[in-house]
C-alpha cells in the first residue's frame, strides 16, 4: 500500500491534470474512469460550503424590445439591478399590469428563468449586481479560479470520495480531515475579502 504522504505545493492547471494526479496517487484499477464522478461529488460539497460567499459581480445587459436580456450563465441571486445610477426594484406581475407606459426609463423587472424582463417593455442598458455560480470543471471549462487558487481543495476532496469509492475507509477519513480543513480555510478567505474595506485612520482619545 502507498505511503500516506502528499506532495507538497500541488498545483493543477486543468481538469485533467487533477484526474491524473487522482488516478496517479489512487493507482487502483477498481477506480478506472471514475475520477471525473468523484471530482463532481467533490464540487457539489465545495459549492454548499463557501458558493454564498463568492464575491458578488457585474454585467452591462441590453435588453430587446421586449424589455428582455438573459441573464450570465453563472447568474445564481440577482442582487441589483441599475439604470442611469438608479436601482430598480423588483415587481410583482400584479404590480406590473399597473404600471404606466412610460419608455424613457425602467421602474421595475422580473426574473423569467434565465432572463430577465424590464418593464414597461422597452429598450434598456442596465447593470446587474449579480451572486456567482462556482463554475464546475468541464472539458469545455477545464480551470476555474477556486482550482488555481486552492488546487489541495479539488485534491484532498476528489480523494475523500475516491478512496470511499475503493472501500479504503482509513484513508476516506484521513483525506475527509485534510479536506474539512481546506474547507475552511477557503471558507475564512472568502469571509475576509467580502469583509476587506479601505484602512481608516483611528483617532485616540486625549481627555
Amino acid at each position: 500500500m502507498t505511503a500516506f504522504s502528499i506532495t507538497a505545493n500541488l498545483a493543477f492547471d486543468s481538469k485533467q491534470e487533477l484526474i491524473d494526479a487522482i488516478n496517479d496517487w489512487m493507482d487502483r484499477e477498481d477506480l478506472s474512469g471514475a475520477a471525473p464522478q468523484m471530482i463532481a461529488l467533490c464540487e457539489d460539497e465545495i459549492r454548499i460550503a463557501i458558493e454564498e460567499l463568492l464575491l458578488e459581480t457585474s454585467v452591462t445587459l441590453q435588453s430587446d424590445n421586449n424589455g428582455l436580456a438573459s441573464l450570465p450563465a453563472d447568474a445564481k441571486t440577482v442582487k441589483r439591478v441599475i439604470h442611469n445610477g438608479c436601482t430598480i426594484p423588483q415587481r410583482g406581475i400584479n404590480a406590473i399590469d399597473r404600471m404606466p407606459e412610460d419608455k424613457t426609463q425602467p421602474l421595475a423587472y422580473t426574473l423569467e428563468q434565465s432572463s430577465i424582463r424590464l418593464w414597461p417593455l422597452g429598450e434598456y442598458t442596465v447593470d446587474i449586481l449579480y451572486q456567482p455560480l462556482l463554475s464546475r470543471l468541464t472539458e469545455a471549462n477545464p480551470s476555474n479560479s477556486l482550482l488555481d487558487l486552492f488546487p489541495s481543495l479539488y485534491f484532498y476532496g476528489s480523494l475523500t470520495f475516491a478512496s470511499g469509492y475503493v472501500a479504503d475507509d482509513m484513508r476516506a477519513a484521513q483525506f475527509r480531515s485534510l479536506f474539512d480543513l481546506m474547507l475552511e480555510k477557503v471558507r475564512s478567505y472568502f469571509i475576509n475579502q467580502r469583509n476587506a474595506g479601505q484602512l481608516a485612520a483611528r483617532v485616540d482619545f486625549v481627555p
